[in-house]
């Protein structure tokens, strides 16, 4: 659902430093007009959807669209980007919480992990807030997560290629132990047989980078929490 306003569109200058890491400069632009009543007057979740929003759009329109997904029994995950400072009593009615590491220091007021150790203790700080769930993203070093009194560290997937010549690679995730179980990640869930990920359009993850290393990836999906059976 697009509407026009007057005045410039959103705009994101993406810096790259040296390293490899990058950072993102927002002007809003009519991303700051932006209301809850389009969404109020065309669109009803159900029970089982979740709705996302992001720090780009007014902290009011936010609220408002919190306060009206749950009013429908939907879930709602916050997206804390770009950082700012977020009114207590919103953050704690946000059911799955997800920031980088950078804006979970911001969030915080301290710096950002520098481990995925240090990660675990930053989004129980962050589960402090209120949040039923957090989940911490921490670039080439995958994930963590902080959900109730349980909290975890999950590995990056990674693209292992099939063949040469634009050929499709493959995304497949494995639990712990080599001759373990395993579970694939797949359309956003959690399957208990074995399961490549296609780098198609209906898949769940997709390689960002077409020339990643030809190795898979390990996810420790068994301690993954059931963030959204909750």
């Amino acid at each position: 659902h697009l509407r026009e306003v007057d005045g410039p569109s959103g705009t994101a200058l993406i810096t790259v430093a040296s390293s490899g890491e990058n950072t993102i400069i927002l002007d809003a632009g009519a991303n700051a007009t932006v209301t809850v009543e389009p969404a109020k007057a065309s669109l009803f979740p159900a029970p089982a959807d979740i709705v996302v929003l992001q720090a780009e759009i007014p902290e009011a329109a936010n609220a408002e669209a919190l306060t009206w997904a749950h009013s429908f029994g939907a879930r709602v995950l916050l997206n804390l980007a770009p950082a700012r400072p977020t009114d207590a009593a919103f953050m704690a009615r946000v059911d799955v919480l997800v920031v980088n590491e950078t804006e979970a220091g911001l969030a915080l007021g301290m710096p950002a992990p520098a481990s995925p150790t240090e990660a675990i203790g930053v989004a129980r700080a962050l589960r402090g807030l209120g949040p039923k769930h957090v989940m911490l993203t921490l670039g080439a070093d995958g994930a963590v997560w902080a959900s109730g009194s349980e909290a975890g560290h999950c590995s990056a997937l990674t693209r292992r290629g099939r063949g040469h010549h634009g050929s499709r690679g493959r995304l497949r995730g494995r639990v712990g132990r080599r001759n373990g179980p395993r579970q694939a990640l797949h359309r956003g869930r959690i399957r208990r047989h074995p399961r490549r990920i296609d780098g198609g359009p209906r898949a769940g993850c997709r390689p960002l980078v077409r020339d990643a290393p030809p190795r898979h990836a390990r996810l420790n999906a068994a301690r993954l929490p059931r963030l959204l059976r909750e």
